[in-house]
């Protein structure tokens, strides 16, 4: 019979020259946010990460507020620094 704390010193075993600690716990990045301006979002994720690609996304046909969304989140990242758009914007 084979035990979970038998198969994960197996793993480590053969893993440790590979790669130390696969199973360690790693400590926590804090990644920097930008507030959207919407509660509920703010509230939920704690705002949109600097300095990645965020996807607003939601219904097509009709109205979810994606375009003042993003026109929100533009306005605020570029008072202090810059932001893009893709050239082409399905919205």
């Amino acid at each position: 019979m084979f035990s979970s704390a038998l198969t994960r010193a197996q793993v480590e075993a053969r893993l440790a020259d590979r790669v130390p600690a696969a199973f360690g716990q790693r400590p926590l990045i804090e990644i920097r946010t930008m507030p959207t301006g919407v509660s509920v979002i703010d509230t939920a994720i704690g705002g949109i990460p600097c300095g990645g690609i965020t996807e607003i996304a939601g219904p097509a046909l009709c109205s979810a507020g994606r375009k003042s969304l993003q026109a929100q989140l533009l306005a605020g990242a570029t008072r202090e620094q810059f932001g893009a758009l893709p050239r082409a914007s399905f919205f």
